[in-house]
């Protein structure tokens, strides 16, 4: 039935006074907490039994939690089996601030590992609620999901309890074994009948099935069963159909239940058809006395379509609902983004106060999902459910200007039957900007967390407010401490803004914290109505809105949301806007944040990329003043990167950088070519920044400054900022390619630009004196034994060259010259010929200088090649290598022949053989073999022989044969015998086949079988072949004759007996098989004689075996 909806409820907050200042930053404002309702305790849930842990999660803590006191709170679990890609997500009731730690947790964990999440949290009122951790895993198809529970109350007489809630194990869709759907219209008309026709197809046949319908209040069954008893055949379909009327606007499902039994096993399935006849209401803002709760209706929602549960019927049949959902909010580009993060609350819509029910937080894509049980109290159907949405988050809350809080309120889902309530995806298009401020602060302070870990408290949002977004604080002027912190934004047609200008005032909000929430401890500033990315203001107020409006960039990685003059944060000379030349970048706040950019940086186009975690460290630990504070913390911290910091903070009017200048140069006043000179100087750094290690030249030069002849480069240690080095001396040699004259000597100091500096231009000094350099000696061009060379004079001087030194005479020069005298060489030896090539002698002349004239001397022959080449016969008769056989090969007429003789000298001729033909005689009884080696002469041979060739047998009675086998050879042989069955007799067998160590001239007796079942004659070859030479073999051929013999006797024991007239005489006749083969016999009366007498036989034959008798 329907059931009258109560108001929502109304919540105050109650403002404490104190003696404060107000300070306002335009762009940006936060302020205190609102306090929340108190949530009641979430028990285990009833009626389903417990399933066991398997990640055994647990809470400890302290036993009371006092207000405004921090308090430790530790999560751990200890899986059962390992479980990989595990979360942690810990969800704090409202008006619990997190303190420290991190609420979110992800990694793989071992079985019986501990994973522990550790928070400090505070409670700044009295509550009582639970702390919620939820920990899920992927398991093959399906996903784990185990949720616990951590009462925690700051009201006396209550201590904190560790509640397990519900182990939910998201499974995937079942098959559906009765194929069943709905069929008709989801909207009917009110008061107007309309069909509904529910399908089954069944996969398998199902007796004493059942198909269950359930109608929503306030629709009526015209026409129809609402159940239907009978049976199910395979792919056949059952077609039920309702009329239905409904009464009142509503948004329902009618549900379908089958059931039947497979195999003994209960199967039901339910089935969902969604019927609306309800208007989408606008949403409304609650303006009665007292509320201060800003509440949006859904009132229409995506409902189930008509798909069987995804929950298994075992579920399904405990009696709970799983209630799920998404809230969208139109975001700043006029589409639908999801409301991340947010808190929501899930009520059960009663006759008198609605029941609260539990909260949980949206995930990343708006979705909320509970788990409770669907008990409506005594003779009620299921709950009558409906969901609420704050524009609160753990980053943030967005209020009116009177604290009154945004809040979306779905449509109410009555009498829900057990399974999936799903309200589908919901679109609520008022109070947009409050959505939208919600969701840009939470990107921010996810953002951050998700960098270094940290988190602010909660920042409060107001709106619409104002008629600027501005950020404020108040503060105890005597202690500095900031009691109260909020952001206005204004409606968006008053003035507009985005989430950038959300996250430049959520900035402040972040320096606030980071510098221990106390006024004195911000920059110290002048106060100006207002500013801009350019302005030159002071150093403490560059440093606040620069940090801000580095924050507006960083967290959507865009340089291009500050902008001014045309420029953005990553290229802009802000700092020569409002004059130029000073480097005053320090009190420009655009300069700020562009050097924080340029750290951060991910482009990497300035030489860092260090991230926000260095930036973040000095910001949170040093709570730097100006940007020259940020530069002391990064170098006191020696994060390095001197260079590449100097020139960040150079770009963009600060300057940090060093510069080098060169004191002092002094060089000798001459010098000869080769000459090594000693040149001095000093070093001066004019900067702040500590040059770092670089490189000077020293030169020679035509010019005042110039750098033409190089000789030499210097590596240099690092000049500290304000200082200069006591004085450098290198040693250097004037190069011999040096033309005579005078010089300047100059020393160039970074000459490799290693060193960014301030001033590029003032790093060369030259000597105050030039040196003067004689020329250089160069050959005689009239004599190759003598040189001369330009003297400062102007005149040339001579000398001859060194003995010995290399020259040419006449256009000879040191080489290889013919004597005239050749050779032939052999290039290449055949067996029997030669390749050879002509060489002729040459000698080496090397020319030398002796007391100023060219002469030379031998010093080396050789003999090389002219070309010419020819083929030879060797003489006749020359060895020229052995046949395979081992017989001599000789050289006649340019070819290796053999002689037929055979050689152990040169071939592997045994010695008996040597220099005989093959098979001539080595020995007694021995002969030279075919490989020239000396051999004993043996003789294989075999007699074989039969008692006789031929015999006569009977059928299945064997002939046996005698056979004798006779070694005829001249050695110890074995023999092999087989036997060819010529006519295929049944048996042809001999009882061995093989001889063995038969000595010459013995013998040995082999037996054969041979006999078959039928007459005839069978023929069996046998041959006896050597194994010392297989083609020596000797065979006989054996006949047998297989005969039957037939005959028969007849006799009786009592031939004679007397009877009287007409009386009868027996006879036993018997009957004997005299033959040698199983016979039948005929026995036979003679013709009937006319005495008188009558005579019969019992039998007329008889089958014998050979001397077999019967009667």
């Amino acid at each position: 039935m329907m059931k009258p909806k109560s108001n929502v409820w109304m919540y105050g907050a109650v403002l404490v006074c104190v003696i404060v200042m107000v300070v306002v930053l335009s762009l940006g404002c936060l302020q205190q907490e609102m306090q929340r309702p108190t949530i009641p305790e979430s028990s285990p849930n009833s009626g389903m039994p417990l399933q066991d842990d398997p990640f055994r999660g647990t809470f400890a803590g302290s036993e009371n939690v006092s207000l405004n006191q921090p308090a430790k709170i530790t999560f751990t679990i200890c899986p059962i089996e390992d479980a990989p890609n595990t979360t942690i997500r810990l969800f704090l009731p409202p008006d619990v601030e997190l303190v420290e730690g991190n609420t979110e947790w992800c990694g793989d964990v071992k079985s019986d590992e501990e994973v522990q999440v550790d928070v400090v949290i505070q409670v700044p009122i009295k509550i009582r609620g639970n702390i919620k951790a939820s920990v899920e895993r992927p398991a093959n198809e399906v996903k784990i999901r185990r949720s616990y529970y951590y009462l925690i109350s700051t009201i006396e007489g209550e201590d904190n309890v560790s509640e397990s809630r519900e182990i939910v194990v998201e499974m995937p869709k079942q098959d559906d074994p009765f194929k069943g759907s709905f069929v008709g219209s989801q909207t009917p008309y009110l008061n107007q009948v309309s069909q509904i026709t529910f399908s089954v197809t069944p996969e398998e046949d199902m007796s004493n099935s059942t198909i269950k319908f359930f109608l929503p209040p306030d629709v009526e069954l015209v026409e129809g069963d609402l159940e239907w008893h009978g049976d199910l055949k395979e792919d056949q379909q059952l077609s039920l159909d309702l009329l239905i009327n409904v009464t009142e606007k509503v948004e329902q499902n009618i549900k379908a239940e089958a059931l039947a039994y497979i195999d003994g096993i209960r199967i039901v399935r339910s089935y969902y058809f969604p019927i609306s006849t309800m208007d989408e209401a606008a949403p409304s803002l609650i303006t009665e006395p007292k509320e201060t709760l800003i509440m949006q209706t859904m009132a229409k929602s995506i409902s189930l379509g008509s798909q069987p549960s995804s929950v298994s019927s075992n579920l399904e049949s405990l009696g709970y609902i799983t209630v799920i959902g998404k809230f969208y909010y139109v975001n700043e580009d006029g589409g639908y983004s999801p409301m991340r993060h947010v808190y929501t609350e899930l009520w059960d819509s009663e006759a008198g106060p609605d029941e609260y029910l539990g909260y949980d937080y949206t995930d990343d894509d708006g979705n909320f999902y509970y788990y409770v049980n669907n008990d409506d109290g005594w003779l009620q159907d299921g709950r009558d459910v409906y969901v609420k949405a704050w524009a609160y988050s753990n980053a943030t809350k967005t209020t009116t200007d009177g604290d009154a809080q945004y809040v979306v309120v779905t449509s109410i889902k009555s009498d829900v039957p057990d399974g999936t309530v799903d309200f589908g995806s919901m679109y609520p298009t008022s109070y947009s900007e409050a959505w939208q401020a919600v969701d840009a602060a939470w990107s921010e302070y996810i953002w951050i967390n998700r960098q270094v870990g940290w988190t602010r408290s909660r920042v409060h949002i107001k709106w619409p407010s104002g008629t600027w977004p501005t950020y404020s604080w108040t503060y105890n002027t005597g202690t500095g401490e900031i009691t109260g912190q909020w952001m206005k934004l204004p409606d968006k047609s008053t003035a507009g803004w985005d989430h950038v200008t959300v996250h430049h005032e959520y900035g402040h909000a972040v320096m606030i914290e980071a510098y221990g929430t106390n006024h004195y401890n911000l920059p110290s500033s002048g106060s100006y109505p207002s500013h801009w990315v350019y302005m030159e203001s002071d150093e403490g107020f560059a440093t606040i809105e620069g940090w801000a409006e580095f924050m507006q960039c960083v967290v959507d990685n865009d340089p291009n949301n500050l902008q001014g003059w045309g420029q953005n944060i990553e290229t802009n000379d802000w700092y020569n806007k409002q004059d130029s030349g000073d480097f005053d970048g320090d009190i420009i706040e655009g300069s700020f944040a562009s050097i924080l950019w340029d750290i951060f940086d991910p482009a990497n186009d300035d030489g860092l990329n260090m991230g926000f975690d260095e930036i973040w460290t000095i910001m949170l630990n040093d709570r730097p003043g100006s940007i020259h504070d940020v530069w002391d913390g990064w170098f006191d911290r020696n994060y390095g990167h001197a260079q590449d910091m100097g020139q960040i903070y150079w770009n963009y009017g600060v300057n940090k950088l060093p510069d080098i200048t060169v004191l002092f140069p002094s060089a000798p006043a001459s010098a000869k070519i080769r000459d090594y000179i000693t040149v001095s100087y000093a070093l001066s750094n004019n900067g702040v920044l500590d040059s770092g290690s670089f490189h000077t030249r020293i030169s020679l030069a035509t010019t005042l400054y110039g750098t033409d002849i190089e000789l030499g480069t210097f590596p240099e240690d690092s000049v500290p900022g304000g200082t200069c080095t006591a004085g450098e001396s290198h040693e250097v040699q004037i190069p011999p390619d040096v033309s005579p004259g005078y010089y300047y000597v100059t020393v160039f100091a970074d000459v490799f630009d290693d060193v960014t500096e301030s001033d590029e231009n003032n790093n060369i000094n030259k000597a105050p004196n030039q040196i003067c350099i004689n020329g250089k000696w160069e050959g005689d061009p009239g004599n190759p034994c003598k040189e001369r060379r330009l003297t400062c004079s102007g005149t040339y001087e001579y000398r001859n060259k060194p003995d010995g030194t290399d020259c040419c005479s006449g256009g000879n020069c040191d080489g290889w010259y013919d004597t005239g005298n050749t050779k032939w060489v052999t290039t290449k030896e055949y067996e029997c010929k030669y390749d050879q090539k002509e060489q002729k002698e040459q000698e080496y002349r090397d020319y030398y200088c002796s007391g100023g004239s060219c002469t030379y001397k031998v010093t080396k022959t050789q003999w090389i090649d002219t070309g010419k080449t020819k083929t030879v016969n060797k003489p006749d008769g020359i060895i020229c290598g052995c046949t395979a056989n081992n017989t001599l090969k000789v050289c006649y007429d340019g070819t290796c022949t053999d002689t037929g003789t055979c050689n152990s000298t040169y071939c592997d001729a045994d010695v008996a053989c040597d220099g005989k033909k093959p098979g001539e005689d080595c020995g007694i009884d021995s002969k030279c073999n075919s490989t020239c080696k000396c051999v004993k002469i043996v003789n294989y041979g075999v007699d074989l022989t039969a008692d006789v060739l031929e015999k006569t047998t009977t059928p299945n009675v064997n002939a046996t044969y005698t056979l004798i086998v006779k070694n005829t050879g001249t050695s110890v042989d074995n023999y092999t015998l087989s036997v060819d069955n010529l006519n295929n007799a049944a048996i042809a067998s001999l009882n061995r086949y093989s001889v063995t160590n038969l000595a010459s001239g013995s013998s040995a007796t082999v037996l054969l079988n041979v006999t078959d079942e039928t007459e005839g004659t069978y023929n069996v070859s046998i041959t006896a072949a050597s194994q010392g030479n297989t083609s020596v073999s000797d065979t006989i051929i054996t006949k047998t004759t297989v005969k039957a013999e037939y005959g028969v006797n007849l006799s009786c024991a009592n031939p004679e007996k007397s009877i009287p007239p007409r009386g009868y005489a027996l006879y036993d006749i018997i009957v004997k098989n005299t033959g040698n083969v199983e016979d039948t016999i005929d026995l036979i009366l003679p013709p009937p004689c006319y005495c008188g007498w009558v005579y019969t036989l019992d039998k007329s034959s008889v089958e014998l075996l050979p001397g077999e008798s019967t009667v």
